[in-house]
């Protein structure tokens, strides 16, 4: 059984993960969060936030134990069957809260969180969380989307995410999270942006809330047009793509 095939049987939803975890944006985050990170097999690594797991999973390829975090159980099923169909028996999976890491100080070489960050209740307290756990010379790497940092054009975003996303708490403007990382004791070393292009059934599909559809395309037609850098819809044909800035924040502990 493929780990697509697990995955869905685990959550018993029209989650169509063939098509995610096989389109060109998935597997090319997962090789380019490898290559920034710089996995070997000497790190212990980290993913917060873990979701179905496919991350933490495929640093287990690299490093000599990889744990993925993640505070919904049902998640954290989906990524115990995700690590069964892989074989990856140096892949630990926990169900813990992001601000409450249950390893000792300086434990990881290498953490990851990728489009978790904005379900965070309180980003600084995680963000300090992780700097208690990685190791003197380890780093960590943020993925996510980002807000501008207009106020009412990042509420506008975060208004579309809500419709889709129950769990979402906040997209961070970048402003924001700089200042997040150096209260936190976070320098960053290599900072990049990329625009992240899915399928509009796809990305609605992942959450499993019904009817939004129509509401979230007129939204989505009429944001102001200095917003599109941040967040844009195409239409081709009948089918809607939706297009995310998306920053990558490679730090190192100060």
């Amino acid at each position: 059984m493929a780990e697509s095939d697990y995955a869905r049987n685990a959550r018993g939803s029209q989650y169509d993960f063939d098509k995610y975890i096989n389109s060109q944006m998935h597997q090319e985050g997962l090789q380019q969060a490898i290559g920034l990170l710089q996995i070997d097999k000497n790190d212990v690594c980290l993913e917060v936030g873990c979701g179905p797991g496919f991350l933490a999973a495929s640093m287990a390829e690299h490093c000599w134990i990889s744990v993925g975090i993640d505070s919904r159980k049902e998640f954290i099923k989906i990524a115990r069957k995700v690590r069964d169909a892989k074989l990856a028996a140096n892949l630990i999976l926990a169900e813990a809260e992001p601000d409450e890491i249950p390893y000792p100080p300086e434990h990881f070489t290498k953490i990851a969180t990728r489009m978790s960050m904005h379900h965070w209740r309180n980003p600084e307290r995680v963000l300090r969380e992780l700097r208690r756990v990685v190791a003197r010379h380890g780093k960590m790497l943020i993925i996510d989307h980002i807000a501008p940092a207009n106020y009412e054009y990042a509420a506008l975003m975060d208004l579309i995410e809500s419709m889709r996303d129950e769990n979402h708490k906040r997209l961070i403007a970048e402003p924001d999270l700089k200042d997040l990382l150096d209260q936190t004791r976070w320098d960053i070393v290599v900072l990049e942006y990329k625009r992240e292009r899915e399928d509009l059934d796809v990305w609605l599909s992942r959450t499993h809330k019904e009817g939004i559809r129509e509401e979230i395309i007129k939204l989505l037609q009429n944001i102001p047009e200095e917003l599109r850098d941040y967040i844009d819809l195409e239409q081709q044909g009948e089918k809607y793509f939706i297009t995310f800035k998306t920053i990558l924040a490679l730090c190192e502990p100060i």
